[in-house]
């Protein structure tokens, strides 16, 4: 073989292919946990600081049901996205934390994707509360009432009537004008001796008789006494909710609570010792709530300035027992 023929063999030769190309591969990074979403987020900070359900609501001003749902994010209990991003706001800042993180993970996840109109909160009656309503008052007082108050009209009436009628007879008729005098010259007459009047006939006499004395008016109808509250109540033993001292023993008598609510406010009555619910509810403005348990039970009061509290019939004064930091009412009863 020349040296052509060895040239021509070893192009022939088949050449080594070279490796495919691989593009760099990013560095290894270890899965992340999933992000916690605005509802979670809420409820690590509100335990976190130590703050329970009735604390919040008395802090923010809504109801139970809506806090619980923005906690769980349950949509479908909570309405239109423009008060859910409120009430998010205002969850945040009463805990002291960012709320643009937490309105913007609401914007992300859900926005305006569901329909208003279709997520209000329906009106769920309280089955397993103990509500005592007040009974009518008697229609006897009813028509005392109406008795009273006709017997006044009829008062002013005779009254105005009898005014009248003695003015008309002791009005005099009209003196007629005197005569201008003359420039000529007076004639002084004799002055005439007084002439006792005539004696009138019996029968004319008797025609002229004294208006008849008006009728007395009645008396203003006293008011009512005012009853003021007192700060203890006979028969129960008070406490402060968060008071460190030993609990006293409980005669575990039946106890009477009536709430009257001038402004819409939250309220929860619960046992002593397991925490069991015996009365939670919304009470709106105006209402009465009448309450009946046994001791030991544990109150609480969202909105404490506009709700008068009886004890077993004793107004009560709970002034002492005001939270300073979210204004509640918390005391127990032993």
């Amino acid at each position: 073989m020349n040296k052509n023929e060895q040239d021509v063999a070893e192009q022939e030769q088949p050449q080594p292919l070279e490796p495919p190309y691989q593009p760099p591969q990013p560095p290894y990074q270890p899965p992340q946990p999933p992000l916690k979403g605005f509802g979670a987020q809420l409820l690590a900070a509100r335990e976190q600081q130590g703050f329970s359900v009735g604390d919040m609501v008395g802090r923010i001003h809504i109801s139970v049901r809506q806090l619980r749902a923005l906690e769980s994010e349950k949509l479908e209990d909570l309405p239109e996205p423009v008060y859910v991003r409120g009430f998010i706001r205002s969850y945040a800042k009463s805990l002291g934390i960012d709320h643009k993180p937490l309105v913007e993970d609401f914007n992300r996840r859900y926005g305006d994707s569901f329909s208003i109109g279709s997520h209000q909160i329906p009106e769920v009656a309280y089955s397993s509360e103990q509500v005592f309503q007040d009974k009518n008052p008697s229609p006897w007082w009813r028509l005392v009432g109406l008795l009273i108050l006709v017997s006044a009209i009829a008062a002013g009436i005779w009254a105005i009537v009898s005014q009248d009628m003695l003015k008309g007879f002791t009005d005099n008729e009209p003196v007629p004008p005197r005569p201008a005098v003359q420039n000529e010259e007076v004639r002084r007459e004799p002055v005439k001796q007084a002439v006792a009047p005539k004696p009138q006939p019996a029968a004319q006499r008797q025609s002229v008789q004294p208006a008849p004395a008006p009728a007395p008016v009645p008396p203003p109808k006293p008011e009512p006494p005012v009853i003021k509250a007192q700060e203890n109540v006979p028969g129960i033993v008070l406490q402060a909710d968060d008071s460190t001292d030993a609990a006293p023993q409980s005669d575990r008598k039946e106890v009477r609570i009536r709430l009257s609510v001038k402004q819409e406010c939250w309220v929860r009555i619960s046992r002593v010792g397991d925490d069991s619910t015996v009365f939670e509810q919304e009470v709106p403005a105006g209402a009465t709530r009448s309450i009946r348990s046994t001791k030991p039970l544990r109150v609480i009061i969202g909105n404490s300035e506009d709700v008068e509290v009886e004890l077993n019939d004793v107004l009560f004064d709970y002034k002492r027992f005001i939270s300073p930091r979210d204004k509640t009412v918390r005391f127990r009863m032993y």
